[in-house]
């Protein structure tokens, strides 16, 4: 008998040689988060340069009302406040563009 326990032992070694990278793989793919195609938008020639307007336009303005100087309310409403608006408009822009397709 004791042959057939060792024809045995080997046959299960092969099978679990085959088989356990597979049903591991399958659990590794199940536990895996969605991957997206494409998470970043192309920057495209207008999004640099709105990116590079919205840095900017605070550096220059910083460097006109000195806000480290005088009172630097004036220099959130004017330098600030716009670049914040203008880019929640432009997010909510394309959020509503990108579910109406």
């Amino acid at each position: 008998m004791s042959g057939f326990h060792e024809i045995l032992i080997v046959v299960i070694i092969i099978l679990a040689i085959f088989f356990v990278p597979r049903l591991t793989a399958k659990q590794a793919q199940h536990h895996r988060f969605p991957v997206r195609a494409k998470s970043l938008p192309a920057l495209t020639g207008k999004l640099r340069l709105l990116i590079v307007f919205s840095i900017m336009w605070p550096i220059l303005l910083a460097l006109y009302f000195e806000p480290w100087h005088k009172n630097p309310i004036p220099f959130v409403y004017v330098a600030v406040l716009p670049v914040i608006i203008s880019w929640a408009g432009y997010w909510v822009i394309v959020g509503y563009r990108k579910y109406k397709k």
